[in-house]
């Protein structure tokens, strides 16, 4: 089987993936498809860290301010409209970029897992959203820590979507949802990718630019744009997004900025965790390049080699 090439840049939030994933399309004249799953939705660009038309610099990006808030939003549903568009960039002759830093999209993609309705279990999942209605999400989480501790370590625990999704399908298969994940990957992919793991040597550097760029989010209005999407009823997807439940509550900013830059940190542990495990990856240390056009060039010979 001839395999569709794919270019995949990951990491975690803040580690500069967007710029050097722009650099990157301009230097091969191709396009890239967001694996982000709050970009996808309007109304939160700030929020979700979404590159304007202005930083886009004239590269057309795909699966960004697509959907509306009100919305859910599951991994197949990003498989199948992932997949077309990386049709429909290959049919010109280019080989598309991934660009983003939800890990279940990514390695669901490339590993061909598949995350179809045939696994949706109505009995079971009313059952797991009864649970949540009555207990919270913690419930939920502390179950799923107990059955199956790998998979909540990079599941967030406020995520419900997730961890309901998780704990469904580890019911229907009787297997946990890691092992389902395993054995799912190991079906053969239908692409052929390279995969650049950007992120800083230096952890708390990593951290301080978190820092900064939640405070940059709320001088470019966050708080507003929060507050008027919890006006829009957000789904389940929606409401996963750090920085929109806690902007719900009535604490005052400070705390809540305090909350939203420690759920950022945790959640950037995570994606490290995610993306160290996917095998044969190009790691990229930002501190050993001057500026993404340098991190670029260094991509470009890695692809050349590779395609």
């Amino acid at each position: 089987m001839k395999k569709t090439p794919l270019i995949i840049v990951c990491g975690p939030t803040a580690s500069g993936k967007t710029g050097l994933s722009i650099e990157l399309a301009k230097k091969i004249n191709t396009e890239i498809i967001s694996a982000d799953s709050i970009q996808i939705y309007k109304g939160i660009e700030v929020l979700s860290a979404a590159p304007n038309e202005k930083e886009k610099e004239g590269i057309p990006h795909h699966l960004i301010g697509f959907k509306d808030l009100s919305e859910e939003y599951s991994v197949s549903d990003f498989i199948r409209d992932a997949e077309k568009a990386i049709s429909e960039i290959s049919e010109k002759g280019k080989i598309p970029i991934i660009c983003g830093g939800t890990g279940l999209y990514i390695s669901s993609l490339i590993d061909g897992i598949d995350f179809s309705v045939n696994s949706n279990s109505a009995e079971v999942r009313a059952r797991l959203e009864a649970i949540t209605e009555k207990e919270g999400t913690e419930k939920l989480y502390s179950i799923l820590s107990e059955k199956d501790p790998e998979a909540a370590v990079w599941i967030h625990p406020n995520n419900k979507v997730r961890i309901i999704r998780a704990l469904e399908i580890m019911e229907i298969t009787g297997t946990t949802f890691s092992e389902y994940r395993r054995k799912a990957a190991e079906n053969e992919s239908q692409y052929d990718s390279i995969v650049f793991f950007l992120n800083k040597r230096n952890r708390e550097s990593l951290y301080s630019d978190i820092e900064l760029r939640v405070d940059k989010m709320i001088e470019a209005g966050m708080e507003k744009e929060a507050k008027t999407a919890l006006e829009k009823s957000p789904s389940k997807t929606a409401l996963a997004a750090i920085g929109l439940k806690e902007f719900s509550s009535n604490e005052p900013l400070e705390e809540i900025v305090s909350k939203i830059k420690k759920g950022t940190r945790n959640y950037a542990k995570r994606q490290i965790s995610w993306f160290s495990r996917i095998k044969e990856s190009v790691k990229l240390y930002k501190e050993d390049f001057s500026s993404p056009q340098e991190m670029a060039d260094f991509c470009l010979t890695k692809i050349k080699e590779r395609f």
